[in-house]
């Protein structure tokens, strides 16, 4: 019976590495290796290119200092800009609070692509405030960049502060008056001290931060001034770039349609392929999902769980640089190939389709799979017909949202995409960085068309992800 037993212990721990084995392939191909080559090519160089005697990490030492410079001036701003929103989110109730939040999130799950163009439409050459913003291509350029970065990353600010704001205790509210922070504060800017000396200023009066209630007063000006803050960072822009929309007729959207302009590939084409990889990667994470869901299910695969937040806060750039230098210095050469794109976007997407589907198999109840296994069902029947039918929906969700974050992926895939094969973002980013008028306009229009495919998806997996919790 022991041994019996053992086999039975040892069969279980195959099934559950062998269904993990398509999330790592993909975290392999897709992430690590491509980060080691990269790694491997600062330090030795890449034969073949200009000056390659001098390795590349000595070549970048300026573009790292640049862009240390612009990440923290981009976390410094939109810290300032999330800050006072997320304190009166969370200590304020009032009408439209609710459609605030969906603001602040809206950029946040549409391609940055289009969140760039939006951003140029307001604050670039022929915008509505072009004439107070320096430049493209200028050395003030540089603030565009971090408008762009307050516009997409507001919601990291105000949904993370705002969560620990909500769970304050009312006595380390009570204890940060007494020593100082409050109406003596004055404003929402002093330091670290700065969100405790907010909450101390907007808490004065009945109730703890955690407890919403109604403005009174003057607080109602803080309110405005939230509200003023969500309509420059997060409606302005979309407003601007609609109002490019009608620069462009009918007849110029049907030539590019089918033609394209000035050497750009034609945008039917390049929708069609766009939604080809995208339904490629929702396979793809779909199936890695499920495997890792499995492995977690029968108490294994944890390290796999964490390995897969990797692409989250690594660059998508060094991903699809990674991904062809494998190919100049590696074993794998998948430069100029489908496959390269699919890789590189199911790398970006894995993070997103395991957050939404892995939850949900976990939740699954487990009444039904016992009474399977009382009528003899083994282990991947259980799985095959009990399941992965009760995951169904949130299984669904996850590939909508990898699909939509596929669709919208332009650092990586600005890469591995072939010059006359464009996906969307690439195009957009393509006519937008001519900056002729004409191709402007065309550019906001593509973006707009990109923004629209990736916010019905995503509206799906939300409500997908949101009938399954409700079925369960």
């Amino acid at each position: 019976m022991a041994g019996d037993r053992r086999v039975s212990v040892d069969v279980g721990r195959v099934r559950t590495t062998l269904a993990q084995v398509p999330t790592w392939v993909l975290l392999g191909l897709g992430v690590i290796a491509p980060l080691a080559t990269l790694t491997w090519a600062a330090r030795t160089g890449v034969p073949g290119s200009i000056d390659s005697t001098v390795p590349i990490g000595q070549r970048l030492v300026r573009t790292g200092w640049v862009t240390l410079v612009q990440a923290g001036a981009s976390t410094v701003a939109t810290l300032a800009v999330g800050l006072p929103i997320a304190v009166v989110l969370a200590r304020f109730r009032f009408p439209g609070r609710s459609v605030l939040r969906a603001l602040i999130a809206a950029p946040f799950v549409l391609p940055s692509v289009v969140v760039g163009a939006a951003v140029l439409a307001l604050l670039g050459p022929g915008g509505p405030l072009g004439s107070l913003a320096p430049p493209p291509g200028s050395a003030g350029s540089l603030a565009l960049i971090v408008v762009a970065h307050v516009s997409y990353e507001l919601i990291i600010v105000v949904a993370i502060v705002g969560a620990r704001l909500e769970a304050l205790p009312s006595a380390q509210l009570e204890t940060a008056r007494t020593l100082g922070a409050g109406a003596g504060s004055g404003s929402l800017g002093r330091g670290s001290s700065g969100a405790i000396g907010a909450g101390g200023r907007l808490g004065t009066g009945a109730g703890a931060l955690g407890s919403t209630r109604p403005p009174t007063g003057a607080e109602w000006g803080w309110v405005a001034g939230v509200v003023a803050l969500v309509g420059l960072f997060t409606v302005a822009p979309f407003v601007a770039l609609a109002g490019r929309l009608t620069g462009v007729t009918p007849a110029r959207f049907a030539a590019l349609w089918s033609d394209g302009t000035r050497g750009v590939p034609p945008l039917g084409p390049a929708v069609g392929r766009s939604l080809g990889y995208a339904v490629a990667v929702a396979v793809v994470c779909t199936v890695a999902a499920i495997g890792l869901g499995l492995a977690l299910r029968s108490g294994r695969g944890r390290l796999t769980q964490g390995v897969v937040a990797l692409p989250v806060g690594v660059s998508a750039a060094a991903i699809g640089l990674g991904v062809v230098l494998m190919g100049l210095i590696g074993p794998v050469d998948l430069r100029g190939s489908a496959a390269a794109v699919v890789l590189v976007q199911a790398a970006m997407a894995l993070p997103f389709a395991v957050g939404v589907t892995v939850p949900v198999m976990l939740a699954a109840p487990r009444g039904l799979e016992e009474v399977a296994a009382t009528l003899g069902a083994g282990e991947v029947e259980r799985w095959r017909r009990v399941l992965l039918p009760l995951a169904a929906t949130g299984i669904a969700g996850g590939a909508a949202l990898s699909a939509a974050v596929a669709l919208g992926e332009f650092g990586a895939s600005t890469f591995v995409v072939r010059g006359d094969a464009p996906t969307l973002p690439t195009l957009v980013g393509r006519l937008l960085s001519r900056q002729a008028p004409e191709a402007v306009a065309l550019g906001t229009l593509v973006a707009a068309v990109l923004g629209l495919m990736c916010g019905l998806l995503v509206v799906a997996a939300q409500g997908l992800a949101q009938r399954s919790r409700l079925d369960q």
